[in-house]
């Protein structure tokens, strides 16, 4: 910080740049020349920079999976367009299933977004196949898995764009923050776009301080200081996921010791050096979530709910269709702790008040 303070440049600097260049060369893309990357303010501002350069506009439509979080909507809101939800596969794949991606193209689908549920991938063949099929382009939101790897590849390299997200509850954090890559040609239009629009005039023979403005943009930039963190975070990354994958481990040893009446999502994945973003569960049938989460705060245990579909908000309630498969199990989806400084026997303290209160 002390650093960029005293380079007197707070923002759109040497240290975005650099952060940049190090998130490519850590995915393994760095020597591609096709492909590039740009910092943004948030995983958010990345999503509707990415759909805005594909073109999406007002009357188009996006597929999205209905079990994410709200910002896959309100990114397609944004832009005028119009969010079209998706079942999960089932109640232990959560990811977006391609059967009913399918189902739901139209004339008027320019995109699709898929999430890799808990930073575990998605059906990527089959919606490879679908993305050539009807030729529409994939925006993958790959904010639970940044560095999350299948088949020794990292996720979030297969399809046209892919999102990431450096808030604070993600497996590194600059705050706030995203990132973006993607083919040269989309990066450059939303590095315009992330700043305005604003393309400097080029004068070799001396610095010019004018701009053009051919269409609108955006303040979607990261700050220096942020970009800064990030190069930081870059070099703690992968001790974090190793942490989160051992801590994974012993809650799922611990669960079958107990033989809590719970269920596991994606527990039958190949053990992969996934992200293990979180670690959530499936509650029994007809049990009482609320009650349950009351119960683990009074024991000190916080909990989350990863998610509350996009069609049960008030916003979206108009936009079901056709979503049975996420109908019948998201009222018992509850997470439980992972982070990478929890202790195994904060793990054993979770598991036996769980058991207890089940």
């Amino acid at each position: 910080t002390e650093l960029v303070l005293k380079s007197g440049y707070l923002t759109s600097g040497k240290y975005n740049t650099k952060f940049e260049n190090q998130f490519l060369k850590k995915i393994n893309l760095n020597k591609l020349k096709n492909i590039d990357c740009c910092t943004v303010s948030s995983c958010t501002s990345a999503l509707v920079l990415s759909l805005r350069a594909l073109g999406i506009s007002r009357g188009d439509e996006v597929i999205i999976p209905s079990l994410t979080f709200v910002a896959d909507a309100s990114a397609v809101i944004q832009l005028g367009a119009k969010p079209i939800l998706c079942d999960s596969i089932s109640n232990l794949d959560w990811n977006i299933c391609p059967l009913d991606i399918e189902k739901k193209i139209t004339k008027r689908t320019k995109a699709i977004i898929i999430v890799h549920f808990a930073g575990y991938p998605c059906d990527i063949s089959a919606i490879k196949k679908i993305s050539k099929k009807y030729k529409i382009p994939v925006v993958e939101d790959s904010c639970h898995a940044l560095f999350s790897k299948y088949k020794n590849k990292f996720l979030g390299m297969d399809f046209d764009i892919s999102t990431f997200s450096f808030y604070g509850n993600k497996n590194f954090t600059t705050g706030e923050g995203g990132m973006v890559v993607g083919k040269k040609e989309i990066i450059k239009k939303i590095k315009n776009l992330r700043s305005h629009n604003m393309i400097r005039e080029d004068n070799k023979k001396y610095y010019y301080p004018g701009y053009e403005i051919n269409e609108f943009g955006y303040n979607f930039r990261l700050t220096e200081i942020q970009a800064a963190i990030g190069i930081e975070q870059l070099k703690k990354i992968d001790n974090f996921n190793r942490r989160r994958k051992i801590l994974h481990s012993h809650y799922l040893k611990r669960i079958e010791e107990k033989n809590l009446n719970i269920k596991v999502p994606f527990i039958d994945r190949k053990k992969e050096n996934f992200s293990y973003h979180i670690f959530p569960i499936l509650l029994p049938e007809n049990c009482n979530r609320r009650k349950i989460i009351e119960n683990l705060s009074y024991h000190g245990i916080e909990t989350s709910i990863h998610y509350k579909p996009i069609h049960k908000f008030t916003a979206y309630k108009g936009n079901i269709k056709n979503l049975k498969t996420v109908e019948s199990f998201h009222d018992r989806i509850l997470t439980l702790p992972l982070y990478p400084s929890l202790k195994e026997i904060n793990i054993d303290y979770i598991n036996k008040n769980l058991k207890k209160i089940l």
